[in-house]
């Protein structure tokens, strides 16, 4: 006696195998649409390497998030620094004042030109002085250059001197020869370096 199928389970079979096929025409067909974001779609200019929008989007947002954090944490340096110098504390002043030079820090230009003004130790002066000079705006070399003449201390004086002089040096064309004509005393010593030798390093 032969065994008959049941209808209901032959339609479910063919239902299941419909579905199979059907599925598995959708996701050829999404495969072959619809390349993943790793694919190469876009070529760059020269075509020497393909990159697809999506990994272009990424690394930009990734570059802008570097430099959003690194402005963020300069800004956080900077304030820190300007806080530093306003305060009571010499020895802390002195540092600032010297690292906001480093950094050519704009913000830190009206507490230097202050601290060159009313500091009452030779060494808060000079500080103020030399960073001054590395920030290189008029205002700040016009200030060190006031206080080659009327600083009360020789000291502050000739570095300010210095400072200024070698502002002047770095002002010449480099294809050009500096010769002494275009600089203050360019045989003054201090400290045993002589101002010729400073303006050509």
């Amino acid at each position: 006696m032969k065994n008959q199928s049941n209808p209901k389970s032959n339609s479910k079979m063919i239902a299941m195998l419909l579905g199979t096929v059907i599925l598995a025409i959708i996701v050829v067909f999404l495969v072959v649409d619809n390349p993943s974001p790793k694919e190469n779609v876009v070529g760059t200019i020269g075509g020497s390497e393909n990159i697809s929008e999506f990994e272009k989007a990424d690394k930009a947002a990734e570059s802008l998030a570097s430099t959003k954090l690194e402005k963020s944490k300069y800004e956080k340096i900077e304030n820190n620094l300007v806080e530093g110098i306003n305060s009571d504390n010499r020895g802390l002043q002195i540092s600032s004042a010297y690292f906001l030079g480093e950094m050519k820090s704009h913000r830190a230009i009206n507490p230097l030109l202050k601290m060159l003004k009313d500091g009452t130790t030779e060494e808060e002066r000079i500080i103020a002085a030399l960073s001054l000079s590395k920030i290189k705006t008029e205002q700040g070399l016009f200030a060190v250059k006031q206080r080659i003449k009327f600083d009360d201390s020789e000291r502050v004086q000739r570095l300010c001197e210095i400072f200024y002089n070698n502002h002047i040096a770095d002002q010449i064309n480099d294809n050009e020869t500096v010769e002494p004509d275009y600089l203050v005393k360019l045989d003054q010593t201090y400290n045993g370096v002589k101002l010729s030798e400073f303006a050509g390093n």
